[in-house]
């Protein structure tokens, strides 16, 4: 077929779905959901929608909450611009000398980055609609994607690893199998935030992703592989807690008859256990808060033992 016969059929549907969505009262959204361990997300970009539309969005399916966390620039990220770990101790005057002006320069991007401790590098905003997160994100500032170039032009590429492609089957593979260690990490799971989750995710990666891929792969792998895990922790985590609020007295019983719980003396004790248990019975997924407080009110009105303790409560007799 020639360009002078081709026709741009996809386009006219793409125009007639518009037009019929907006006849029948339906908000599009230039994205599709994603299904990856089991979980189902919409994830944006702002280059899908804007800031304004993703608020509106949420407002048009009827939420009443919706989620903004930063990821802000930190110690850990200021680490990174130190002097690389294996670094070169060779006794070659030319090497030792190449060495030492490596060093240099990193101390320099290292106080260079020090300007931004605490900036966002990036904002991910979130709401559900029918029990599907919604979330949308930005790209990395433009002063930390400066930085991350900065610091490649430092560092050296591995040796052998410039002509290396992975084909797309491959780097699903390495992006699956990735975001499946995260999920099985105790840490991971229990984390408290997003934040937290990606803390977790990123001191694994960096000692135990293949470092003979290509930096290119490499980057492409991680975010992959951490949205995966990410998407899925959070929807295996609602599912877990899904109707706790709707069992708060059988919970609070089942607690009160912990040893754990019972041997508990002050109120952050007696907190921390409720988490401990809960996390236990949600194979490694941290409660929400306020369940936590709802289960620690109800607590304060069972009965109480001779001991001040929660009494246990024992089944009627038939």
């Amino acid at each position: 077929m020639s360009p002078k016969t081709a026709t741009d059929e996809q386009s006219r549907l793409a125009e007639q779905i518009t037009k019929l969505a907006a006849a029948h009262d339906l908000t599009l959204v230039p994205v599709t959901p994603f299904a990856a361990q089991g979980a189902v997300t919409v994830r944006m970009d702002i280059g899908d929608m804007t800031a304004e539309a993703f608020v509106k969005l949420a407002a048009t399916s009827g939420q009443k909450l919706f989620y903004l966390e930063a990821t802000r620039f930190d110690i850990d990220d200021l680490e990174e611009m130190h002097d690389p770990d294996d670094a070169d101790h060779s006794d070659d005057a030319a090497q030792t000398e190449a060495q030492t002006e490596l060093s240099r320069k990193m101390r320099a991007l290292s106080k260079t980055a020090s300007r931004f401790l605490g900036w966002p590098i990036s904002l991910e905003a979130a709401f559900l609609a029918d029990g599907v997160p919604h979330f949308w994100s930005t790209d990395d500032a433009t002063w930390h994607q400066e930085l991350q170039e900065a610091l490649r032009g430092l560092q050296p590429d591995a040796p052998g690893t410039d002509d290396l492609e992975l084909s797309e089957a491959e780097e699903e593979r390495h992006i699956e199998l990735l975001a499946a260690e995260l999920l099985a990490l105790p840490a991971f799971r229990a984390a408290t935030s997003e934040t937290g989750r990606r803390r977790v995710a990123k001191a694994h990666i960096a000692t135990n992703i293949d470092q003979e891929l290509p930096e290119r792969e490499l980057d492409h792998i991680r975010w992959r592989a951490i949205s995966h895990a990410l998407d899925a922790a959070t929807v295996e985590e609602q599912r877990q807690y899904s109707g706790a609020e709707q069992r708060l007295p059988e919970l609070a019983r089942e607690i009160a008859a912990d040893p754990a719980y019972r041997a508990a003396r002050t109120a952050a004790a007696r907190k921390h256990r409720v988490r401990d248990h809960l996390i236990g019975q949600a194979d490694g997924y941290s409660p929400p808060g306020r369940l936590v407080d709802l289960l620690l009110d109800t607590m304060s009105s069972l009965p109480r033992s001779s001991d001040g303790t929660t009494a246990q409560m024992l089944p009627l007799p038939d």
